[in-house]
């Protein structure tokens, strides 16, 4: 299998079920998928749909069943799957989105806001909320402890982005 032969060293692949599979990478995979992708579907006369999360949950599963549904044969990442269910109005996932981040303190949520307004620095994050800079570390860390996201990845960070964009539409709505 091609997975086998050429990418070995690239990623890891581990089947949840029967039609869903998870890559697991240190590297940015986007680019690596995109020219995998054509080559599967061509082999194995199928079309995939391919979700890039690093998230390995139940949030995954129903994002990646929302991407087959609505996106099929493509590849895509979590926030803009959370763009098409507002778009499709999937009020499931939405709510269950909401859910996700309701365990987080909104302090903690202000914090990693104000981390991603900053560009990602947490010396200036820190700074503009006066507190110190290992009170910031502390906190990026227990946020990733807490929902799994990197806010140092793109993808991630989109996808928190779009939870923060998304909370300011329901309250100004």
């Amino acid at each position: 299998m091609v997975l086998d032969h050429n990418f070995r060293n690239v990623f890891d692949v581990t089947w949840s079920s029967e039609y869903n599979c998870f890559f697991y990478s240190e590297d940015n995979i986007n680019q690596t998928l995109g020219e995998l992708i054509p080559i599967i579907e061509n082999d194995l006369a199928c079309q995939l749909t391919v979700l890039v999360s690093h998230l390995d949950n139940k949030l995954s599963d129903k994002a990646l069943s929302l991407a087959v549904k609505f996106n099929s044969g493509k590849l895509i990442n979590l926030a803009d799957i959370c763009l098409l269910a507002v778009n499709e109005r999937q009020t499931d996932f939405i709510l269950y989105i909401e859910n996700y981040f309701s365990k987080i303190d909104e302090e903690l949520l202000r914090t990693m806001a104000a981390y991603l307004a900053n560009n990602s620095s947490g010396l200036k994050t820190a700074n503009n909320l006066y507190i110190h800079r290992n009170t910031m570390l502390y906190r990026l860390s227990k946020f990733y402890q807490l929902t799994k996201l990197d806010l140092h990845d793109y993808d991630d960070a989109s996808f928190f982005s779009f939870w923060l964009s998304w909370q300011k539409i329901k309250t100004h709505s």
